[in-house]
């Protein structure tokens, strides 16, 4: 897959420019995959290699070259009907080097590091699953994590779900989540910090989900999370940059996510989200309530899609500063399906809100996109 794209940076657009350097960035990513199934009697799984590269240029002279190289493997081993367990590794290599020769520190140091820099992880993990009876399954497992900065991490999960009826499940799980800070969050971007450590999470979650003939359900849950070093991209006092990447220190979270999918008629449905969270101090692009919606249908070989969401409750800082206003998108689709080509039209921000995913920078008003799929 090869992705170019460019667009005009909106905060610069209709300033004057005195230095002349215009108010474009311009972007070209390439992706792909070869990925090796397996399918025997007791054991199925995959195997995949795969890249990502990147090049990024932008109009206040900031140029970056990215690359990934990740090799994966996943098997799972039925060993009875009762009782089966999965284990899986990668391995993953980035790389990159980034500079800006129009900006730097008030020290005289460059924005961004400019030497070429690299990260290796590797990660094994393995998780079982097994039903003493049938209305009851337990699930257990542990993952080991290993990046050359060099940090390491040893992350449990476990969870039981009990279905007391073919179409009603009760569920609870626990698990250890985290996140190692990336080579652009590190080093190759305006807001690096290359003394950033590695957040973790961890989260208890319990709920129930209900379904009901014609494909209609109804999921919720409620979850508590306790959250240290969040990486987050927050003001910098003073600037230069105005945002960097910061550690968040710890917080204690919870929330409600909710989920409804109903048929209404013979081809067309609705599917309605929401959820709340109380982020603690950590309000930074955490919005309170969340709510999304989608009204579909298809018609033969024409398919309709108008949805959006509704933000409500949402800040560019942490500890509730800086609030942004709450903001709704409708967007609407259309797709064509003639044999093995698809063809869609999208009007993305249909409505021409105006709306600010950080302060200054409002998001794009009404859009358009065409396109095709063809399958071979």
């Amino acid at each position: 897959r090869y992705v170019p794209y460019s667009f005009d940076d909106p905060a610069r657009v209709g300033l004057e420019d005195v230095a002349n350097l215009g108010t474009y960035a311009k972007i070209e990513r390439i992706t792909g995959e070869i990925i090796l199934k397996n399918i025997f009697d007791k054991i199925q799984g995959s195997t995949q290699v795969y890249t990502n590269l990147g090049k990024h240029r932008f109009y206040d002279g900031f140029e970056s070259n990215d690359y990934t190289i990740g090799l994966s493997s996943y098997q799972n081993w039925l060993l009875s009907n009762n009782f089966s367990f999965a284990g899986g590794l990668d391995i993953i290599h980035y790389g990159g080097k980034a500079k800006n020769d129009f900006s730097t520190l008030p020290n005289g140091a460059p924005v961004v590091n400019p030497a070429e820099h690299q990260l290796t992880s590797y990660g094994l993990y393995i998780l079982g699953f097994y039903s003493p009876w049938e209305m009851v399954h337990i699930k257990a497992g542990l993952r080991y994590q290993y990046n050359t900065l060099p940090l390491s991490q040893i992350s449990p999960v476990m969870g039981v779900a009990l279905n007391l009826f073919p179409s009603f499940k009760l569920f609870a799980n626990y698990q250890n989540g985290f996140r190692n800070p990336t080579l652009m969050e590190l080093y190759l971007f305006p807001s690096a910090n290359d003394q950033l450590q590695e957040e973790s999470v961890n989260s208890l979650e319990t709920g129930a989900h209900f379904s009901w003939k014609n494909q209609n359900s109804f999921r919720i849950a409620v979850f508590k999370n306790r959250v240290e070093n969040m990486i987050q991209s927050l003001p910098h006092i003073p600037p230069p940059p105005l945002y960097q990447f910061q550690n968040s220190g710890k917080a204690d979270q919870w929330g409600i996510e909710s989920k409804l999918k109903m048929m209404l008629i013979k081809n067309t449905g609705i599917q309605l989200g929401y959820s709340y969270i109380d982020p603690d101090q950590l309000t930074a692009f955490s919005p309170e309530h969340q709510f999304k919606y989608m009204l579909f249908s298809k018609y033969k070989r024409i398919g309709f899609n108008l949805y959006g969401k509704y933000i409500e409750g949402l800040y560019a800082a942490n500890k509730f500063e800086d609030p942004l206003q709450d903001y709704n998108v409708l967007n609407f689709s259309i797709s064509l399906t003639l044999n093995t080509m698809e063809f869609y039209a999208k009007v993305l921000n249909l409505l021409n809100r105006t709306y600010y995913v950080l302060p200054g920078y409002p998001a794009p008003g009404i859009q358009g996109r065409i396109g095709t799929t063809i399958k071979l």
